[in-house]
C-alpha cells in the first residue's frame, strides 16, 4: 500500500529515477493527489497525478509498473 505523505524514490516504471509524494484530499471519500520530481525537495521537473480513490491509487502505481522505495 502507497503512504501518504511520504517522500518515495522511483526504481522503475515509466517515472523511473524521479520521487514521488502523495498527498490525500478532503473528499468524501478522500481523492490522492500524486507528486512527482526530478529532486526530494519537490523544486526540479515537478508534475502531479489526480486519483478519485485508494482503489485508483494502487492501480495507478501497479499500471505505471512503480515500485517505489518509501523513505
Amino acid at each position: 500500500m502507497a503512504p501518504v505523505n511520504k517522500v518515495g524514490h522511483i526504481h522503475s516504471g515509466d517515472e523511473e529515477g524521479k520521487y514521488v509524494k502523495i498527498q490525500e484530499l478532503a473528499d468524501s471519500p478522500p481523492s490522492y493527489l500524486i507528486l512527482t520530481a526530478r529532486d526530494r525537495d519537490f523544486r526540479n521537473g515537478c508534475g502531479d497525478y489526480w486519483v478519485e480513490d485508494r482503489e485508483s491509487l494502487e492501480a495507478f502505481f501497479v499500471e505505471g509498473g512503480w515500485i517505489v522505495e518509501w523513505s
